[in-house]
């Protein structure tokens, strides 16, 4: 009879063990995701203000084209000056959208999930060991 005690005991203790365990990974998972959450919701937030932003340049830059070909004198420094601008706001949102490539990935890291060593040809990403595209069912090439 103690014996079995024992080992009920023994198996109690291997399933609070696990469970704790699960529980940590589930609290570990919820907290990555929910910095990955916040820190993508502020860049997209700044995205959207830098596209605002660009869109009214563009509305500027066609009024000043528009007015200055009313009057037949076009200003070739302002039109360039402002079309600087808009190339400006174009390479802040590019540096806003490779931000969150790099929080996802950090992310995806931090869970321990496979980094993709290459893209198919179908757009999908493709990792380690596989040997089809979990997307289109092309068969991998391995990489040298």
């Amino acid at each position: 009879m103690r014996g079995e005690v024992r080992v009920a005991r023994f198996e109690r203790d291997g399933f609070l063990r696990q469970a704790e365990a699960s529980v940590g990974r589930g609290v570990s998972t919820v907290s990555v995701k929910s910095k990955e959450i916040l820190e993508v919701s502020k860049l997209k937030s700044q995205i959207a203000d830098i596209q605002n932003r660009k869109k009214q340049g563009l509305e500027k830059l066609g009024n000043m084209v528009y007015t200055m070909h009313l009057r037949n004198a076009f200003d070739e420094v302002r039109l360039r000056t402002k079309s600087a601008d808009i190339v400006a706001l174009d390479e802040q949102i590019k540096q806003k959208e490779n931000e969150l490539g790099e929080i996802h990935a950090k992310a995806q890291e931090a869970l321990g999930k496979p980094k993709p060593i290459a893209i198919c040809g179908c757009g999908a990403e493709i990792y380690e060991r596989t040997k089809f595209c979990g997307k289109c069912g092309k068969k991998v090439e391995p990489l040298r």
